[in-house]
């Protein structure tokens, strides 16, 4: 009797224990609402300054700002009515004109709810446009986190990602360069896939990398190289662990590398159709070395604040000439602070007597995109 009354009264308490998980969640869903609400909240400080909620669904900055709503309100027209993407109502007579634009179609995707639901393309892009801060934080913070081993350092490591000096000083007016959650996220699942592969995995992975391929050129590149880079990384790191030694282990490995040549080739072929239309399009824009060096970036390109900063207006009070312009093609300030977070990074990984071998993915894309940014130009020419 003993055994079974501590039998039952365990079975009571079990229940108990899951009916309270089954309110208040796990720890790990805990900690997931958590960083979600800690995103959002951030996201609305840091972004006050450029919205005004009194009339969330009717401001507009000027300039670019305007350009995208109008793009955005066409993509989602011509997906609704089924009318040509690129026969856009602009520069009559010219003929498929909205290739001298970014079409924006990956990104219209999510304003497209809104349209549906009859709002004016102004709120629908502001929406949009406000949805971009949480994602970017939120996509950063699940692929930090696997690095980082520590929640709080990938939560401020997504904080500086997503609202670092580049990216704020573009936050108003251009959609395009602060839509970034699809190159951290397909990262992550390009790992998670790579880890365990399985045709759900690559197929998620090839959606996310699709979403950012399709949002702008910019983007194009980015997410592209980025994913390129990491595949790279993981394919040096899987063969420096070195051939296994059981045959039963080694026959799975070989059939695991047989199903990520076949999903990646599946991808590549989804990836290729479907990019195919909107490439097409711009098959005959070109350009000139001469044009590509005015706009590459040098190293005070990075380092130097632009002129519409503190230090930046400081220094062309005293006469200084390094701070650009905010508009600039070279203005690519990221800000002191991550810089040195970034430095402090590397040194850890360089440090690190047992270092991740796929955390060098990190270094890896600092040094690819900063030999791409810095163009045809010659070496002498950086400064």
């Amino acid at each position: 009797m003993g055994a079974c009354g501590s039998r039952q009264a365990g079975s009571r308490m079990g229940r108990s224990r899951r009916a309270v998980e089954a309110i208040l969640g796990s720890d790990r869903a805990r900690r997931g609402a958590l960083v979600i609400g800690a995103s959002l909240i951030v996201a609305i400080v840091m972004t006050w300054p450029y919205v005004n909620y009194s009339d969330f669904g009717g401001s507009t900055y000027g300039g670019d700002h305007r350009l995208i709503v109008w793009t955005l309100a066409w993509d989602n027209h011509a997906t609704l009515t089924g009318d040509p993407l690129f026969g856009s109502n602009i520069f009559y007579p010219a003929a498929d004109s909205l290739r001298y634009n970014e079409h924006l179609f990956g990104v219209s995707l999510f304003s497209l709810p809104w349209a549906v639901a009859g709002a004016s393309p102004v709120l629908a892009h502001n929406a949009t446009w406000l949805l971009a801060f949480p994602l970017n934080a939120l996509a950063t913070f699940l692929f930090l986190r696997r690095f980082t081993g520590s929640g709080l350092a990938a939560f401020v490591g997504s904080l500086t990602f997503t609202y670092s000096f580049y990216v704020m000083s573009h936050a108003h007016g251009h959609l395009h360069l602060i839509w970034l959650w699809p190159i951290p996220l397909s990262l992550w699942l390009l790992e998670r896939w790579f880890d365990r592969p399985s045709l759900g995995r690559v197929g998620l992975w090839a959606v996310v990398l699709l979403a950012g391929v399709l949002t702008s050129w910019y983007m194009a590149v980015m997410a592209l190289i980025a994913n390129g880079l990491l595949g790279v990384v993981l394919l040096l790191s899987a063969a420096r662990r070195g051939p296994q030694q059981s045959d039963g282990i080694e026959g799975a490995e070989s059939r695991q590398w047989s199903r990520r040549a076949i999903h990646l080739a599946l991808a590549a072929l989804v990836l290729t159709i479907a990019v195919y239309p909107f490439a097409r399009q711009y098959a005959h824009h070109t350009s000139t070395a001469d044009v590509v060096a005015a706009n590459s970036a040098d190293i005070a390109s990075y380092v130097v604040p632009p002129q519409n900063s503190f230090v930046g207006r400081w220094l062309v009070q005293n006469g200084g000439d390094a701070p650009r312009e905010i508009w600039g093609e070279q203005t690519l300030f990221v800000g002191w602070l991550a810089l040195a977070g970034a430095a402090l990074g590397l040194l850890v990984l360089f440090r690190a007597p047992k270092a991740e071998p796929r955390a060098w993915f990190f270094p890896l894309l600092l040094v690819v995109a900063a030999a791409l940014s810095f163009g045809p130009a010659p070496p002498g020419s950086a400064w």
